[in-house]
């Protein structure tokens, strides 16, 4: 007890000083002192918390403005596609897609005018930007040069682009397909959330139930991985019977 005691006072001192340092209010240092523990709490939570967040955020900001502008530093000193490539992605990243798009849409050209990479990028860009129809074009003219089969995490985004767009059978009939190949529960959540859209409440039922049973027997990893997707399944059955319970009653 003599050793927490001794702790609050110190933390009582620290912060009464650091209210006096920083041009707190006054009324913080009575708080502080006259109720010991919860008074330095309440301030840490007030007036602390918030600053500290906003140097976390500054600092995050200031690192990745940092990368950008050594980016852009190697691409003026080396103009290569490459370059353009490393500097479009921090682009996106940071949300600054029409520049993201400018620099993809210069690299496509000559012998790189159809570069899947490119072109993924350039998808990307205009589906965060919102620009779907611009997206779709892009993304349908990667799926006409790929050889194999083709990445899953693009064909999923051609489903939402369709979806943003307005496109909603396309998109259905898409995630519908997608769903047979597609590692983990996203695209048939997407597809259950759609169906729900469109006023096909059973089906959607039976897609979040798969969404469900399939939880029943996965590894751990899978569950950790897929935990948003089934919990909005889950939430969604949830809602489901809770309604069905209530028209019951009301009946």
């Amino acid at each position: 007890m003599p050793v927490l005691a001794a702790m609050d006072i110190v933390l009582q001192l620290l912060f009464v000083m650091h209210a006096i340092r920083t041009g707190r209010d006054r009324y913080w240092i009575w708080i502080i002192i006259f109720f010991p523990g919860i008074g330095c709490i309440i301030y840490f939570l007030c007036e602390c918390a918030p600053e500290i967040l906003v140097n976390v955020r500054q600092n995050r900001n200031r690192k990745r403005q940092q990368s950008i502008e050594y980016l852009e530093d190697q691409l003026a000193h080396s103009p290569s596609v490459i370059n353009r490539k490393k500097l479009a992605e921090a682009y996106v990243n940071s949300g600054r897609f029409d520049e993201a798009i400018a620099l993809y849409l210069k690299s496509l050209d000559g012998i790189y005018s159809d570069d899947p990479a490119i072109l993924e990028g350039l998808s990307c860009a205009y589906f965060f930007k919102g620009d779907y129809e611009n997206a779709k074009i892009h993304l349908h003219k990667w799926r006409e040069i790929q050889t194999s089969r083709g990445n899953t995490q693009f064909d999923l985004l051609l489903a939402r682009a369709y979806e943003e767009s307005g496109e909603l059978d396309r998109a259905l009939q898409s995630y519908a397909t997608l769903s047979k190949t597609y590692p983990g529960e996203e695209v048939r959540c997407r597809q259950g959330l759609l169906l729900k859209k469109l006023g096909r409440r059973d089906e959607a039922d039976q897609v979040f139930q798969t969404i469900l049973q399939s939880e029943k027997v996965a590894p751990a990893h899978y569950l950790k991985a897929q935990q948003n997707w089934i919990k909005i399944a889950r939430s969604e059955m949830t809602f489901q019977k809770s309604n069905t319970g209530r028209n019951g009653t009301a009946g």
